[in-house]
């Protein structure tokens, strides 16, 4: 049922921590609301430059996720589809919010090995 309410996108070209503040604003002003974002708000760093990873509620179910926001620093920011997970192959979380290494603690999953 939240397929249809909730989307998973990646966004990438984010060049400093201002430009996310200006997809959010565009993002609410199309009705959609960040519920979980990772790196979290604030935590924003350049290593992080392909790795944000946002999930939204929309209010109106047809809404699409737009690929390209224009920022006020004059970069074009880039919003694609989630990546899989490695853990759980799941599109709906980034691999370092993957629910099942909590679940499964004793498991060596992919992200086990990172943080290593």
């Amino acid at each position: 049922m939240k397929a249809t309410e909730e989307r998973v996108f990646k966004v990438k070209n984010v060049r400093n921590g201002t430009e996310l503040e200006d997809v959010r604003k565009e993002l609410k002003n199309q009705g959609a609301t960040i519920k979980e974002e990772t790196p979290k708000s604030g935590e924003w760093k350049t290593t992080y430059m392909e790795r944000v990873i946002w999930k939204v509620k929309a209010e109106n179910r047809t809404w699409e996720i737009p690929t390209r926001i224009l920022t006020r620093t004059g970069n074009t920011v880039i919003l694609q589809q989630s990546p899989t997970c490695d853990n759980c192959h799941s599109e709906d979380h980034h691999l370092a919010n993957c629910p099942w290494t909590s679940i499964l603690p004793d498991v060596k999953f992919k992200i086990s090995k990172m943080r290593r």
